[in-house]
């Protein structure tokens, strides 16, 4: 799961941007950054079937953290909210080990890197 969008750049900027990410053998999940949308999925790769089993439709539109295990999706609009009083950007060019929820409910290891 990748988030290329941050407080500074428009949603259409930052997706024309992560169109090289999209590639078939990836799952990305582009979310908004702006706070008024923060989390919101804007776009995902082909990959989101094969790794979460949602088709694109399914997903477009809501908030990232619906892909999350309950704790873990309810803390992260929190470290969203975080950032846009902070502004650190400790997740940004890191690659983590997170667990992710499939749409049978089973938790899965994954990587994420924030841009």
């Amino acid at each position: 799961m990748t988030n290329t969008g941050t407080a500074h750049h428009s949603d259409e900027d930052m997706g024309k941007k992560s169109e090289i990410l999209f590639t078939e053998d990836t799952t990305v999940v582009h979310i908004s950054g702006n706070r008024e949308t923060s989390g919101k999925i804007l776009k995902v790769s082909h990959g989101i079937h094969k790794c979460f089993g949602y088709t694109k439709s399914e997903v477009l539109q809501h908030n990232i953290s619906f892909l999350m295990p309950g704790t873990i999706g309810i803390r992260h609009n929190e470290f969203l909210e975080k950032f846009y009083k902070t502004g650190r950007e400790r997740v940004f060019n890191v690659e983590r080990p997170v667990f992710a929820l499939n749409k049978t409910g089973h938790c899965f290891y994954a990587k994420v890197l924030v841009k």
